[in-house]
């Protein structure tokens, strides 16, 4: 009975931990995807400035107080980072705050699309931006879950509102 009820609270933790993962990946390519979603919003070309498979920095007003921002999404060994800059004149710009977004990440991976889905378009053509990411699960497991932790991962797209297609 004992080794029964044991079985049951290490399966619970399992679906716990595996549920806990979703909603995580869920909530960051949310956040991320509406911030992205804001790129050129109040301000001038370059929209993009930073183009990379791991790392993404943008201008908009991404507080709606009508002065530009520029945000920056990369990761550093397995966390996931949001950076974000102010500017008064849109030249010299400030960082203001660094939030660590997700930890444990196992994979982050930005592709970029330009007019007519082509990959890969020039910085400045760039209209959409898929994101993969995934999980370590090794480093959420718990003595519990016992490696019974299904792998995670998430793939999300968004289109950059105010750049013209």
């Amino acid at each position: 009975m004992i080794a029964f009820l044991f079985t049951q609270v290490r399966l619970s933790a399992s679906q716990n931990r595996n549920m806990l993962n979703q909603e995580a990946l869920r909530d960051t390519l949310n956040f991320m995807t509406d911030e992205i979603s804001l790129a050129g919003a109040g301000a001038t070309e370059p929209i993009i400035s930073a183009a990379d498979p791991d790392a993404l920095q943008f201008n908009g007003d991404i507080d709606g107080n009508g002065i530009a921002d520029r945000v920056r999404f990369d990761l550093v060994g397995s966390d996931l980072r949001r950076t974000l800059y102010s500017s008064e004149d849109g030249v010299t710009w400030t960082q203001v705050g660094q939030d660590v977004i997700l930890t444990n990440v196992g994979e982050f991976v930005l592709t970029y699309y330009g007019p007519g889905n082509t990959v890969d378009p020039d910085i400045d053509a760039i209209t959409s931006v898929a994101i993969r990411l995934s999980l370590d699960v090794a480093a959420t497991a718990t003595a519990l879950t016992s490696g019974k932790l299904a792998p995670e991962a998430s793939t999300g797209r968004v289109t950059l509102r105010n750049r013209l297609l």
